[in-house]
């Protein structure tokens, strides 16, 4: 017969354990999975294992091989999984992974900024600087007031910098390349400005001429406006000249040049052109007076010339003098018949000097008075036809060359007069001309009173000898 024996088993339980890598380090940009090495789970019953974020799938539990996977494309950063063992028994057992993805640096921030000339001291963002390892931040800037603070992360620009353009650097490095670079860029705007030439001087007859190049500055660059007071001045635009064309007269001629960017105020620069040239005299050249005059003078002389000249005189008589206030020439009272000169030099140190010859003609003059061609106190009536007169009487007491007689009579130059010959400076100017003195009144009262008395003593020869014919 069979026999049965009836056997009992035994288990004896053990809590859960689980051993094994604990951190992994990848460098950004891997592109395979990448497992962790086995781990050693204890434990009876064999402990089930699970993770707590599985990072979208990117790190998984390999149940058979009892490894961790790591898919390609995670990104720079520490990540941390826990693992955990558990069989049914408390407590379960757990272990935690590390995971560093290190990569390359980064800076993250502002790239440029624009102040005003004149602002306060101003600060960047903070920057924000990715990388692991942790990056080692360097700092340059082109102006030592352009500094890093270290414990803000922030750029810092002092006050006072010039109108420009400046720039900062900021470099990251880990020991991975590439390094990380931000160049930060700072403009400072202000008003335009001109520098350049003021005053030129040239001499008359000059070849084209150019001043030197003009700066302008300002931030925005400026726009350029010119005017000039004569069309031969122009702007050269290509070279920043002001170009002067030649046939320029003697003055002064003026160039503005004004520079505008949007920021006030405007810059503006005003220069200042000479044309200097030889000097030049006008007016009276000739003048006649007639012995007797009164003192008189010529129009007065205009003179030019740049630098403005000198003026010389001299005459060949002392009554002929020179008066510097109306630029005129004065010709004294009582010059006898004759010709005079006066020389008129001006000089300016350019030649030729300008030398103008006046000439001065005194005519001589009458003593004798017009005789009177009527007289309103003959009796003789003009109607009456009078007794028949013998045409073999040789005395006719009315002498036809008697100064009574009209036919026979002639003006007198008056001695007061003169004439000038002249050349005015301005059309409407002419000369002072005084009336010569009247005649004397008692010598034309004895000249009258002589001609009426010997009228009247014809008057009675004629009546008496008519009387003596009728006895």
């Amino acid at each position: 017969a069979r026999e049965t024996v009836n056997v009992e088993a035994t288990y004896k339980s053990a809590l859960p354990g689980i051993e094994g890598p604990t951190d992994m380090t990848l460098t950004e940009g891997y592109t395979d999975a990448v497992q962790t090495e086995a781990y050693q789970l204890t434990g009876t019953p064999l402990p089930q294992v699970t993770i707590d974020d599985d990072l979208d799938g990117r790190i998984t539990w390999d149940d058979t091989e009892q490894k961790l996977t790591i898919a390609p494309g995670l990104s720079q950063g520490n990540y941390t999984v826990i693992l955990t063992a558990s069989n049914g028994l408390s407590p379960d057992a757990t272990l935690t992974f590390h995971l560093t993805v290190q990569g390359p640096p980064s800076i993250n921030g502002d790239a440029d900024m624009v102040l005003i000339q004149g602002y306060p001291e101003a600060r960047t963002n903070a920057y924000t600087f990715t990388g692991i390892p942790s990056p080692e931040i360097s700092f340059s800037a082109s102006d030592p007031k352009i500094t890093w603070d270290s414990q803000s992360n922030e750029i810092v620009i002092a006050p006072d910098l010039d109108q420009g353009n400046y720039t900062a650097a900021l470099t990251a490095i880990n020991g991975l390349n590439p390094d990380a670079a931000l160049t930060f860029h700072l403009t400072v705007k202000g008003p335009p400005s001109i520098s350049g030439d003021r005053d030129l001087t040239m001499v008359q007859g000059y070849p084209v001429a150019r001043t030197s190049a003009y700066t302008f500055a300002g931030l925005p660059a400026p726009k350029i406006c010119f005017s000039a007071s004569d069309p031969l001045i122009s702007w050269d635009s290509q070279t920043n000249e002001i170009v002067i064309a030649p046939g320029l007269g003697q003055g002064n001629y003026t160039v503005i040049l004004i520079a505008s960017n949007g920021l006030s105020p405007d810059a503006t620069l005003t220069f200042h052109l000479t044309v200097q040239g030889p000097p030049s005299i006008s007016g009276d050249t000739a003048l006649t007076l007639t012995q007797g005059y009164r003192a008189t003078k010529t129009n007065a002389f205009t003179f030019s010339g740049i630098p403005v000249p000198e003026i010389s005189f001299s005459a060949s008589d002392p009554k002929l003098s020179w008066d510097s206030q109306t630029n005129k020439i004065i010709i004294a009272s009582g010059l006898s018949q004759g010709k005079y000169t006066a020389t008129l030099t001006v000089a300016n140190g350019l030649n030729p000097d300008a030398i103008l010859t006046f000439s001065l003609t005194v005519k001589p003059g009458s003593s004798t008075g017009p005789a009177d061609p009527t007289d309103p106190t003959d009796p003789i009536d003009p109607t009456d036809p009078g007794e028949p007169e013998d045409p073999t009487d040789p005395g006719d007491p009315i002498d036809p060359s008697d100064p009574a007689d009209p036919g026979g009579s002639t003006e007198p130059t008056d001695p007061g007069e003169f004439n000038k010959t002249s050349t005015p400076t301005h059309p409407s100017e002419t000369s002072e001309e005084t009336d010569a003195p009247p005649m004397s009144g008692l010598i034309k009262a004895l000249i009258i009173g002589g001609i009426i008395v010997l009228i009247f003593a014809m008057v009675f020869v004629a009546i008496k000898y008519h009387g003596k014919k009728k006895e």
